[in-house]
């Protein structure tokens, strides 16, 4: 199943990116934020990654769906375009509140492409 679609409002909180996804001093974040910096993303670059993670949010393949007390989680694999201008694969995970129609990202890291 295809991504989120237009009535959905996507969201990459900057602090999750900053805080998190790209901080290698996070305790649990910082083994992405070294993998994410491989590929080219860095605190500098962080809009970019922003724009490529709402684009995988829309256009990428929904491949798990799971229901919890909080809300819906999704797992959402695709490509996203690098700095350098190569294409990585990622896994992004995706949480939808009760009665939302915004999903925000929970977490992300790059990943080998699916043979």
């Amino acid at each position: 199943m295809k991504g989120f679609d237009d009535t959905t409002r996507v969201v990459v909180e900057r602090e999750k990116l900053s805080a998190y996804l790209l901080s290698e001093t996070h305790s649990s974040g910082s083994a992405k934020a070294r993998l994410f910096k491989a590929i080219g993303y860095t605190i500098d670059n962080q809009a970019s990654l922003r724009d490529q993670l709402v684009s995988l949010a829309r256009f990428g393949e929904i491949v798990q769906e799971q229901e919890s007390k909080f809300g819906t989680k999704y797992v959402i694999d695709g490509a996203i375009a690098t700095p350098a201008g190569q294409t990585s694969y990622i896994r992004t995970v995706w949480i939808r509140n009760r009665g939302s129609n915004v999903v925000r990202l929970v977490t992300a890291y790059p990943m080998r492409r699916k043979k």
